[in-house]
C-alpha cells in the first residue's frame, strides 16, 4: 500500500473537533455532563438470531458516550448494529476496516471479537476514549489518537501498523468524522480513498444541512421533542444546542453536496439510511461487491415518522441491481 500524505493539510484547517470542542467532548465521554436516561434495546433484534447475538456482544463494549450518541440521534443504535453486523457477514473470509472518529471503538471491538479474520483501526481525538478502550481491548483492534487526517501519516510511519494493514482496507467508515472538522468533502474523500482496496467499500454517515433552513429546523425540532426529550432533560438539550451543535452545524453540507463529492470519487453510490437530518451513503468502484453488501444488509429498524427519504436503499449512481 502506497500512501501519499503530502496533501493532508489542504483540508480541515483549525478544526473545532480538536480545538474548541475537545474539552466538551471529554466531558461527554467521561459522563460529566449530558448523561441520558437511555438503554440499548436488543430485544428488537430477535427477528434475526445472528443480529441479536451481535448486538448482545456489543453490550460488552458499549460506553456512556455511545449511549449519549445513541440517545441524541434517532435510531442510530439500531442502524449501527445492522451496519456492523452486515460488515461481519460480508467479511466472512476476513478483511480490514478503518473507522474515522469511532469514539472508543465499541462497534469495531464487537466486530473483531466475533471474527479472528478481521482487523480494525479506528481514530479518536480524545484520550479519554482510549482509556475506555484499554479497559477492554480486543486483539486485532487498533487505534489512533489524534485528528483523523493524520491517521494516514501514522499508518505510513508506523512499521507495525503498516505491516498489519499493508494490503489496504476493505471498508472505510466515516462516522460524522468530517462534519466535526470542516465543510470540505471532496478532498478528504479522495485522500482516504487511497488506502481503500480497489474493490473496497466506503461508508459515509453524516448529519446534513438542507437547502431550506425551515425544513432543517423542523427536523431538528422533531428530533429534540419526539426523541431526545425521552432521554435528556430540557436543560441538557438546550445546553448542547448552544455549546456544540451551534458550532458543528456550521460544518454541515447538504445531502446533495455530499453526494456530489462522493460522485467525483466513486462509480457507484447507494443511499441506505435516513433519519431526520442524518443520512448514510455507501460507495464503491466495484459493482458486484456493493450489490452483495446491500443484499446482505437486514431491513432498517426505524419509526416511519423520522424517515424523509422513502424506499431505501436507493441507487444514487450506477447501474446497480439491489
Amino acid at each position: 500500500m502506497i500512501i501519499d500524505d503530502s496533501k493532508k493539510n489542504n483540508f480541515f484547517i483549525n478544526p473545532p473537533r480538536t480545538g474548541i470542542l475537545k474539552k466538551y467532548f471529554d466531558n461527554l465521554i467521561t459522563a460529566k455532563k449530558n448523561v441520558p436516561n437511555y438503554y440499548q434495546n436488543i430485544e428488537q433484534f430477535k427477528f434475526n438470531k445472528e443480529l441479536y447475538n451481535f448486538s448482545k456482544k456489543y453490550l460488552e463494549y458499549t460506553s456512556d458516550f455511545d449511549k449519549h450518541a445513541q440517545a441524541s440521534i434517532p435510531f442510530i443504535f439500531e442502524e449501527t448494529m445492522i451496519l456492523y453486523y452486515t460488515i461481519l457477514k460480508y467479511l466472512n473470509n476476513g478483511g480490514n476496516i478503518i473507522s474515522i472518529d469511532a469514539a472508543n471503538g465499541s462497534a469495531e471491538r464487537t466486530l473483531v471479537s466475533m471474527s479472528d479474520k478481521i482487523k480494525s483501526l479506528f481514530t479518536t481525538a480524545n484520550h479519554s476514549n482510549i482509556e475506555i478502550f484499554k479497559k477492554k481491548p480486543v486483539k486485532n483492534c487498533y487505534y489512533f489518537e489524534g485528528a483523523n487526517k493524520d491517521v494516514l501519516s501514522y499508518i505510513k510511519n508506523n512499521e507495525k501498523i503498516l505491516k498489519i494493514f499493508n494490503d489496504g482496507f476493505d471498508f472505510f467508515i466515516e462516522l460524522v468524522g468530517f462534519q466535526m472538522y470542516g465543510k470540505e468533502r471532496e478532498l478528504p474523500i479522495k485522500y482516504f480513498k487511497q488506502i481503500l482496496k480497489k474493490d473496497g467499500i466506503s461508508i459515509f454517515f453524516e448529519k446534513n444541512s438542507h437547502s431550506s433552513r425551515e425544513e432543517f429546523l423542523k427536523r431538528e425540532k422533531q428530533k429534540n421533542e419526539l426523541f431526545k426529550a425521552k432521554f435528556f432533560s430540557k436543560q441538557d438539550i438546550n445546553e448542547k444546542n448552544k455549546e456544540v451543535l451551534s458550532i458543528m452545524d456550521n460544518q454541515l453540507v447538504t445531502k446533495e453536496e455530499l453526494i456530489a463529492a462522493i460522485s467525483k470519487n466513486y462509480k457507484y453510490i447507494v443511499h441506505i439510511w435516513n433519519s431526520g437530518n442524518f443520512n448514510i451513503f455507501v460507495a464503491s468502484d466495484n459493482k458486484n461487491n456493493l450489490e452483495r453488501f446491500i443484499k446482505i444488509m437486514p431491513s432498517n429498524v426505524i419509526d416511519e415518522e423520522f424517515v424523509y427519504e422513502k424506499n431505501l436503499p436507493k441507487i444514487i449512481k450506477g447501474d446497480l441491481k439491489i
